[in-house]
């Protein structure tokens, strides 16, 4: 190899390793979340509570629960354990995709009143971006049937 060729393949690596650092940097917060955790229910049950952590303002934690049509979901999101004083909001998002909640003050409380469809809902946590972003989290959740 001669000395040129050394050169310019010394020259060639670190825009190289520029390239990958700012790829990773665009994908990684975009794959980085992870899957959504599938919730159950107990045999006999409607109730659960679901414990979370936030990492920051970008940072989200998604959940899946199967509903049937015709049925209530409850969620309430609150600040639980040590840390900070985290402001939290949700979604509660139809199988199809549409977001289903009354969160409309950004505190974490959703209820939907009444599911039009079964099917697979997805239960979306993030900061508000009220205060503190990062710190524990618990959502109680409830399903009950509709009397008719």
């Amino acid at each position: 190899m001669t000395k040129t060729r050394m050169v310019q393949s010394f020259r060639r690596k670190p825009v190289l390793a520029a390239v990958i650092v700012v790829s990773l940097a665009v994908i990684i917060p975009v794959f980085g979340k992870g899957k959504p955790k599938r919730l159950y229910f107990k045999k006999g049950e409607d109730s659960m509570t679901v414990q979370g952590y936030l990492n920051g303002k970008n940072d989200s934690a998604s959940y899946l629960l199967d509903v049937k049509a015709h049925q209530t979901i409850e969620v309430r999101v609150n600040q639980c354990g040590k840390g900070n004083e985290i402001s939290i909001g949700s979604a509660i998002l139809d199988p199809s995709g549409k977001d289903v909640s009354d969160d409309h003050d950004m505190q974490g409380n959703n209820g939907v009143t009444e599911t039009r469809v079964g099917g697979t809902y997805r239960i979306e946590v993030s900061p508000s971006g009220k205060g503190a972003t990062r710190g524990p989290f618990c959502i109680d959740i409830t399903v009950t049937n509709i009397q008719r």
